[in-house]
């Protein structure tokens, strides 16, 4: 149950050897205008000044080490077991939070309480020399169609930075990261919120990724696709008994050939001038 008003939003950071990028990103959390947050940080045993860095804001952390992991898989998984919070999310150690993005995630909790999980419509892209340099409009996420594999091909992905979700998810969907997966462990998760709940995306940035060529993802984008996709083959059967999705059927039989028109619906979540709170509708988009 979320406390109205101040739900506490716990995030998690997993490090190994990224002291480069490593304080924006702790930054990007603690310089959030909304502070009832619980910030753990798990660091891998790296050697290159990353322990340091974290020493410098170890009084601000709910928790923190640094000792030698099964993977980031498995990092993720020691961090959110020390969690607390109402809402959870986690930022890898090299990417940002808009310092606004707390403030947005709590209010959408508060004002809509059938929401369990959250990301953005206007997900947010960083440069490596440059900082932020892109806006990458999505469209309204829709379960069928994420099953069927079209976000990452056809559709954006949906944007790890950028999504919180509620403990009470986390738990009905067993309260793990796969550590059997090498990259896909976001997609995953998203796969098994889903048997749960819808995606709301609310019209606001509220993270970016960091693109870099050197990185895990940016080394490794096609196996990352190719595991995701290995992951989402088993869902196929849910994406054609799900209703809301025109020709769905036709959809999966013919993936990843072209579809044709596609129309299907999304929760977006809007900011009324009014009442001066959030409000939600399904949105139908035609693709």
């Amino acid at each position: 149950m979320i406390v109205k008003g101040c739900p506490k939003i716990s995030i998690v950071t997993t490090n190994y050897n990224g002291a480069k990028y490593l304080e924006e990103t702790i930054q990007s959390v603690l310089n959030q205008t909304f502070k009832n947050i619980e910030y753990i940080i798990i660091d891998g045993g790296s050697t290159d000044g990353s322990q340091e860095i974290i020493e410098k804001y170890e009084e601000q952390l709910a928790y923190w080490e640094s000792k030698k992991d099964r993977g980031f898989a498995h990092a993720y998984n020691k961090g959110f077991s020390k969690t607390t919070g109402d809402i959870l999310a986690y930022l890898n150690s090299d990417d940002l939070y808009c310092p606004w993005a707390f403030e947005i995630v709590a209010r959408c909790f508060i004002d809509l309480p059938e929401i369990e999980w959250l990301t953005s419509l206007f997900p947010m892209l960083h440069s490596n020399r440059h900082g932020f340099v892109y806006i990458n409009p999505a469209q309204p996420f829709n379960k069928a169609l994420y099953y069927a594999g079209f976000y990452g091909r056809k559709l954006g992905f949906i944007q790890q930075e950028s999504t919180f979700w509620t403990r009470r998810l986390w738990k009905k969907s067993g309260s793990y990261f796969d550590e059997n997966l090498d990259y896909a462990i976001d997609a995953e998760l998203w796969a098994r919120f889903f048997q749960h709940a819808d995606l709301y995306a609310v019209s606001t940035t509220l993270g970016g990724f960091r693109y870099r060529s050197d990185s895990k993802s940016g080394l490794h984008l096609n196996k990352y696709c190719d595991e995701m996709f290995a992951i989402l083959k088993k869902y196929k059967k849910d994406a054609a008994n799900l209703s809301g999705v025109k020709s769905i059927n036709r959809i999966v039989k013919l993936f990843p050939l072209r579809t044709g028109n596609i129309t299907y619906y999304g929760k977006v979540v809007k900011w009324d001038l009014k009442s001066e709170k959030y409000f939600a509708e399904d949105t139908q988009i035609i693709y």
